[in-house]
């Protein structure tokens, strides 16, 4: 989780820990990532098959972290 949030802060990602929820964190404002599994899930879509930490700043550079229109 650590290695998560800091390396994503690095990159200058809005990263946030949601009250209550140990378990992900809230990228982007509409990102949720798991750390412990490596799971990606966008707002409004099933979880992506990517899994990971370089996975994720891979779907957040390719700009799939937009909200569904």
């Amino acid at each position: 989780m650590i290695e998560a949030i800091n390396t994503l802060l690095r990159r200058g990602v809005d990263v946030r820990r949601p009250e209550g929820n140990p378990h992900h964190l809230k990228v982007s404002s509409s990102v949720s990532y798991y750390p412990t599994t490596g799971r990606i899930v966008p707002d409004g879509r099933h979880a992506l098959p990517q899994r990971g930490l370089v996975a994720l700043t891979q779907v957040l550079s390719d700009g799939l972290d937009r909200p569904i229109m």
